[in-house]
């Protein structure tokens, strides 16, 4: 799952929920901030997500989710991270970019051309837009290619901001955030470590409860 952080107030905050490289749900955060750490954990509940494969901007707003701290916070405004082959061997892909920002929607742009992401929201499904209003989710999916003009900085792809769409559109493209969030987890392809397995306190109790078959010569 992936969250682009908001009060959900003034600019949309969009849960997206996905299996594989599929987007398979989006939900929208209302509410107070401090209400917003139960609210993803109910979410993230609702389709046996775990914690560990939450990806979140920590940026701003993400100072409300701090106590999730199995979570991936992403400061998007950060410098580069190194980016892997699947063989394991570090690539010099991430020096091309101005910032994580620029690098997530690079590595975005790339896996949107081959088709390697997909999704199953039904397009015409209305989310939240502007003030008081509401669009399809296909419509803000297309204004979001804005989002893909790059200019130059310091000799580095750089592409636009979340405020430089802003100010030309009049709402914050919260989903196409939320999405390039899931390009985080695909700068690193080699096998990442899984959490360990939780064990039960009554894992063994029939193990000790059940009396033992005798064997000849063992038991």
């Amino acid at each position: 799952a992936t969250m682009d952080i908001a009060s959900g107030k003034e600019d949309s905050a969009p849960f997206i929920v996905w299996r594989g490289l599929q987007m398979i749900d989006i939900d929208y955060f209302k509410g107070e901030p401090y209400e917003l750490a139960d609210w993803i954990k109910s979410r993230l509940d609702r389709f046996g997500v775990p914690i560990t494969n939450f990806v979140f901007d920590s940026g701003g707003h993400g100072y409300w989710v701090q106590s999730l701290t199995n979570g991936i916070g992403v400061a998007v405004n950060r410098k580069t991270v190194q980016e892997y082959d699947e063989f394991g061997n570090p690539t010099s892909t991430h020096l091309e970019f101005f910032n994580l920002r620029s690098q997530l929607m690079g590595k975005l742009e790339v896996m949107l051309k081959k088709g390697d992401l997909s999704c199953a929201i039904p397009k015409d499904k209305k989310v939240p837009f502007r003030k008081n209003e509401t669009a399809r989710f296909f419509d803000v999916l297309c204004d979001g290619i804005e989002l893909f003009r790059v200019t130059s900085r310091n000799k580095k792809t750089y592409y636009y901001s979340k405020d430089e769409f802003k100010e030309r559109f009049k709402y914050s493209p919260g989903e196409m955030d939320a999405i390039s969030l899931r390009m985080y987890l695909e700068l690193d392809t080699r096998k990442r470590k899984q959490p360990k397995p939780v064990i039960e306190d009554d894992a063994y109790d029939d193990l000790y409860s059940t009396p033992p078959r005798m064997y000849r010569g063992y038991f």
